[in-house]
């Protein structure tokens, strides 16, 4: 057995049993990754995927627990890459922020700037999308981590760090008289915005908490950690190790 053999499940799996999608997404063949699946089952013994004719439709109860092993496998192998890189390299490379609209235009500005002068070596990336869509980008090894006030903190395989909380403010259109707007706590700027008037309303909308999000298992390269505590000053290094090696999908400050 191989990995390529292991990143052929893996896929086949992520792409919904659609193994000519799988081999796409890994640059191969299809008929390749038909052959690599049937010569892994033959090794192990056991079929990994129900079939109807020549496609797959479902695992099988002894696939689920093979599929189980693979991604612990695949898991393990992309953090030994990770830390040869990381000290290899400890203050270069490349970072993927995955993020919403609101916390890439509001919360990471600062953060960035502030990371940017200590890594001038670390290629920056943000990609933005909806809860979901960040979370999928995050278990499936697009991103290194992720920043949401919802989903990420129900997603299996996510550990969800608390970054800081907020309240929904009255904010927009009240300069052109054209009525109010419930924003978030963040998009407010005190010199920027010193011409409206701030309303908070936490008590009718209860207080929100934003979400650092980190695969399970991973390993965090240097300069993660020091993002992590720039944009929140509480999730220390040691604090963030702690976490990481607890169980728990969430984490308490």
């Amino acid at each position: 057995m191989n990995l390529h053999q292991f990143r052929f499940v893996r896929e086949a799996v992520r792409q919904n049993f659609n193994l000519t999608t799988a081999a796409k997404a890994l640059f191969t063949s299809q008929p390749g990754v038909s052959k690599a699946i049937i010569e892994l089952e033959d090794e192990l013994g056991v079929e990994i995927f129900r079939r109807h004719g020549k496609r797959i439709r479902s695992l099988t109860e002894p696939g689920k627990r093979i599929l189980t092993s693979i991604e612990r496998i695949l898991d393990e192998v992309e953090t030994l890459k990770r830390v040869g890189k990381d000290f290899a390299s400890q203050d270069q490379g490349s970072f993927v922020i995955a993020t919403t609209h609101t916390q890439a235009r509001y919360a990471l500005p600062k953060v960035l700037t502030e990371f940017t002068k200590r890594f001038p070596k670390v290629r920056v990336s943000i990609q933005q999308g909806n809860p979901g869509q960040i979370a999928e980008l995050l278990t499936h090894d697009r991103a290194d981590i992720a920043i949401a006030t919802e989903g990420i903190a129900n997603t299996p395989g996510v550990l969800a760090l608390p970054g800081y909380q907020w309240q929904h403010v009255i904010k927009t259109y009240v300069e052109t008289g054209m009525g109010v707007g419930i924003i978030a706590g963040l998009a407010y700027d005190s010199e920027r915005d010193r011409n409206l008037k701030v309303i908070p309303v936490g008590h009718l909308f209860g207080n929100n908490v934003t979400h650092l999000g980190v695969k399970q298992g991973a390993y965090l390269r240097s300069f993660v950690y020091t993002f992590i505590e720039l944009f929140s000053p509480t999730l220390t290094h040691k604090i963030v190790e702690q976490a990481m090696s607890s169980k728990s999908d969430t984490y308490e400050i």
